[in-house]
């Protein structure tokens, strides 16, 4: 309901049951504001008529965990985490590691964040996302008002029908802050990457780090500066550096 402080949920297989007839109004499984110590570990949700799993900021979330979690054939998005409008409450450490996401509805998103001014540090580390089945105008990633989130470590596959993009970032200002590293695109979703906010567009392509406004390299040692020599014509560079 919003009121508790916590909940957890482990060592489970869930099944909305669409295809017997049953209706899930919001979401298969609903984590409402809850805050320290919610975590949901080693589970399967499948098959919701609405979204699969839901983090909703009613009055503020997190930190929560995510791990080894399966998420799949939602006729809505497979993974929700937002703020419910009017939510004024900070919604920080979103933390998923492990997640896979396989198969929303038309026009979803497998893993979908939406912030609305209160939310920050949303992590989504070794992410799987498969989009198979025939279902158009899906995306694999989509952040929509959410700053500093880390995608780090993800597999984006499609099928025969395309995805809209693969990871996609709206025209929402609040989109700032983000880092994506180390996204692999075996069958070349196209765009793999759509920065809407940035006006930034990847074609089918890996992306090995990509960062949006507001990212500030920090520490890095320019090829040729300092007490080192530049590197031959070749292209090598020094290990550890950062290549401007």
């Amino acid at each position: 309901s919003g009121g508790q402080e916590f909940a957890f949920l482990t060592d489970l297989s869930i099944d909305g049951n669409q295809q017997g007839g049953a209706v899930v109004t919001v979401a298969a499984v609903d984590f409402v504001s809850v805050f320290i110590t919610t975590f949901v570990d080693d589970v399967i949700v499948r098959n919701s008529s609405a979204v699969g799993l839901r983090f909703a900021a009613r009055h503020g979330l997190g930190p929560v965990r995510v791990t080894n979690a399966w998420v799949l054939n939602s006729i809505g998005h497979n993974v929700l985490i937002e703020e419910e409008a009017g939510n004024t409450d900070g919604v920080f450490g979103i933390c998923a590691d492990g997640l896979w996401s396989e198969n929303s509805g038309p026009g979803t998103s497998a893993i979908y964040l939406k912030g609305r001014g209160h939310a920050a540090q949303w992590s989504f580390r070794t992410v799987h996302i498969e989009q198979g089945t025939a279902a158009a105008g899906r995306t694999g990633i989509t952040i929509d008002g959410v700053p500093l989130v880390l995608v780090d470590g993800a597999q984006i596959l499609q099928g025969a029908t395309p995805l809209g993009a693969g990871i996609r970032i709206t025209n929402v200002p609040d989109n700032t802050g983000i880092q994506i590293r180390g996204v692999i695109n075996p069958n070349l979703a196209n765009p793999i990457l759509e920065d809407l906010f940035s006006l930034v567009t990847y074609g089918a392509r890996i992306i090995d780090f990509y960062v949006s406004a507001g990212v500030v390299l920090q520490g890095a040692t320019l090829i040729g500066s300092g007490d080192r020599a530049a590197p031959p014509s070749t292209g090598e560079h020094f290990a550890g550096e950062v290549v401007f």
